[in-house]
Formats: structure tokens, C-alpha cells, sequence
């Protein structure tokens, strides 16, 4: 359903759980696709064009996610990562950051 995408698209946006996002966006993807853009199946050449170009828009999405799901956890800029790079900032060296005057 389109709750499918908009939950995995804000998961992937924020960098909360972004894996979870993403298979939740390839599995919304990919029988939908199936479903609703059966080039194969048309038999007017206009209509068949429009299916072919909105399905494979569809598998570059898919590829595009794929590709994403590749990317180490947690991501570099996510809700997620934020505080390991606070606690990574105040301890640096070994040092407590916090105890120097600012």
C-alpha cells in the first residue's frame, strides 16, 4: 500500500532503520510494478511504451535501493549515527572535550 512508501521513504530520509525503509520500498516495488505495468501484455504500441517506461522506472527505483542497502549502517548523516559522532566530538584523543573552557 502507499503507507508502504511513505514509511519506508521517511525511514530512508531520516536514517532511522534505513535497511527496514528500504525493503519495505522494494517490496512495495516490485509486485506492484508486476501488477499494474503489464507492458507485455498491451497491444497498442502508444500504451505499450507508457507501461514499458513506468515499469523500468520502477526497476531503477528497485536498483536504486538495492544499491542503498550496501551503504554500512548507521548512515554518516542519520538520527541514527548523530550520536555516536556527539560521543565520537566530546571524547576526542581520549580526552573529555567537555571540561575545556569554551
Amino acid at each position: 500500500s502507499g503507507a508502504m512508501l511513505i514509511v519506508g521513504g521517511l525511514s530512508v530520509l531520516a536514517g532511522v532503520k534505513p535497511r527496514h525503509g528500504l525493503a519495505a520500498i522494494i517490496g512495495f516495488l516490485i509486485p506492484v510494478s508486476l501488477q499494474m505495468h503489464r507492458f507485455w501484455e498491451e497491444q497498442d504500441p502508444e500504451k505499450k511504451m507508457t507501461e514499458t517506461i513506468h515499469f523500468m522506472k520502477n526497476m531503477a527505483l528497485v536498483g536504486a535501493a538495492l544499491t542503498m542497502l550496501q551503504i554500512n549502517e548507521p548512515w554518516p548523516v542519520s538520527i541514527d549515527g548523530a550520536r555516536r559522532d556527539e560521543e565520537m566530538f566530546v571524547r576526542l584523543g581520549g580526552r573529555d572535550l567537555r571540561a575545556l573552557p569554551a
